[in-house]
């Protein structure tokens, strides 16, 4: 099969499905995928729409430690890739690696990564949360913007 093909199946199987549909899979149909994902990375190491649906299928079955495995070898594919370093992030904050976690959430803000609603929603990202050193970095990013009420100061409250 071409790799023109093996894109075409990966896409359409994961690559552009939205993330939350993942919980409504049996764990019988993420076994599936991992098995295709993991065929296609065998005979293309380095085919990236095929590692990141297949980092997704590890995530979502619970083999973090494999969700992390290639995270990094696709941030090592794609270096200055936003999106790439924020997933980073979640598979460190899944193993509670959470300095990794925080250098890889900066990295990905740097890089200019602003859906600052979706992380607040991730949760992955729940040990990351509960960090005061999160919020000390989301502030370097996301300024509160003055106004007519305001003061500037961020407020106290949750």
């Amino acid at each position: 099969m071409s790799k023109e093909l093996y894109a075409f199946f990966a896409n359409e199987m994961s690559a552009h499905r939205p993330h939350d549909t993942y919980p409504f899979k049996n764990q019988d149909s993420i076994d599936f995928d991992i098995r295709f994902f993991e065929g296609l990375v065998a005979e293309s190491p380095d085919f990236l729409d095929a590692l990141i649906a297949l980092a997704e299928a590890y995530t979502k079955r619970g083999f973090f430690q494999k969700g992390l495995e290639t995270d990094e070898k696709i941030a090592r594919l794609q270096p200055q890739d936003p999106i790439t370093h924020y997933n980073l992030a979640c598979s460190y904050a899944l193993l509670g690696k959470l300095c990794e976690a925080l250098m890889s959430i900066q990295r990905a803000l740097e890089l200019g990564y602003r859906d600052l609603s979706h992380m607040q929603r991730d949760s992955d990202l729940e040990n990351l949360k509960r960090d005061p050193r999160l919020r000390e970095l989301l502030l370097r990013f996301f300024p509160p913007k003055p106004g007519p009420l305001s003061d500037g100061r961020p407020s106290h409250h949750p």
